[in-house]
């Protein structure tokens, strides 16, 4: 098929992760073989702000496919906010772009859903370890960032069973707990703890004691940066420009007041931003590999407004306005899972999709 858009921006904003090189080098690849040119904006919206561009070369990306962070730097800036969606139009306008492709998170794509109300052709893609976009199951980088938690956390099991120590690890998610979700089920741990579920104290030190009443030597709680717990939510830090909290932290607040509670101490392991970085994992460069394929495609094809999902191990494609509309929190579904398996109860579901 004949391409008609022939020079296609892209960016990648939001936190980085280990699959951006990889979508960025097979994007290029399915473009240069249409002979469309591939242009990349720096730092995220920032460089489309202020006009930071260059040709995306080759050369540049085939020595970084398998190494984690992004060679186009990224930001949390929002044009909507800062009022610089005109000069977003003016830098688009004088790179002669057909069609921008924007890699990153609901705060990334929101943006990009902007745009296309405003009448510019943008395409949007899922990259975020938290994994809590609306319209795919998946995202670039939560593969690898699963997998990076599970090597941390089980490289601290064996001693925390020789020192007979509980443990809490904290793992990323603000508003959504798939990462420790996923965590949690892969290293068999006793308790989770999710944004998505009210906190019960004393139901998590319960857990705990009945455990090492029954002759368990460790007990390991794997929670989210989100979890809602008030002492340690909303501390009074600076906010980024789309209104984001750092929360990373909590796992020692946990610690504290489950130490007061059942009297053991309590070891606790910030899985934190090492969860960004390592190797991709054959997953994620299976599924990348797919997002960057449709994403040329809708992009040779001139069509914008649309983001590019997977749901059941198929591409499919999301309306923008649909992915802007928030966060995707852990469903009923997986919550059930992690129920049967003994991980949390059910009793108050929050806000969990049915």
């Amino acid at each position: 098929m004949a391409a008609t858009a022939k020079r296609i921006g892209v960016l990648t904003g939001g936190g980085d992760s280990s699959g951006i090189h990889a979508f960025l080098w097979r994007l290029h690849q399915t473009l240069q073989e249409s002979g469309a040119t591939l242009i990349g904006f720096e730092r995220g919206w920032w460089g489309v702000a202020h006009g930071k561009w260059h040709e995306i070369q080759k050369s540049e990306l085939r020595p970084l496919i398998f190494q984690s962070g992004t060679i186009l730097g990224t930001s949390r800036t929002n044009p909507m906010k800062e009022g610089s969606m005109p000069q977003v139009l003016d830098t688009l306008a004088a790179a002669k772009i057909d069609v921008l492709i924007a890699a990153g998170g609901d705060d990334t794509l929101s943006v990009a859903a902007e745009l296309s109300r405003q009448g510019f052709p943008a395409i949007g893609v899922p990259q975020t370890i938290d994994n809590d976009v609306i319209g795919s199951e998946t995202s670039i980088g939560f593969p690898t960032a699963v997998q990076r938690g599970v090597d941390m956390v089980t490289s601290c099991i064996p001693s925390n069973w020789a020192h007979r120590r509980d443990m809490v690890v904290e793992a990323m998610g603000r508003e959504a707990g798939w990462l420790a979700l996923h965590i949690a089920l892969a290293t068999f741990a006793d308790v989770l703890l999710l944004p998505e579920l009210p906190f019960d104290l004393e139901a998590v030190a319960d857990e705990i004691r009945r455990r090492v009443s029954a002759g368990q030597h460790s007990v390991l709680v794997v929670a989210s940066e989100g979890v809602q717990v008030e002492s340690a939510r909303r501390i009074a830090r600076s906010v980024d420009a789309f209104g984001n909290v750092p929360l990373e932290g909590v796992g020692y607040t946990l610690a504290e007041l489950l130490a007061k509670e059942t009297g053991r101490e309590l070891r606790v392991q910030v899985l934190g931003y090492a969860q960004r970085g390592g190797p991709p994992t054959e997953r994620e460069l299976w599924q990348d590999n797919l997002f960057a394929q449709r994403a040329a495609q809708l992009a040779l094809e001139g069509r914008g407004g649309l983001m590019v999902g997977i749901q059941h191990d198929q591409v499919v494609e999301v309306p923008l306005q649909e992915v802007s509309k928030g966060g995707r929190p852990v469903t009923r579904e997986w919550l059930e899972k992690a129920a049967s398996l003994g991980l949390l109860k059910l009793a108050h579901a929050g806000r969990a999709a049915h």
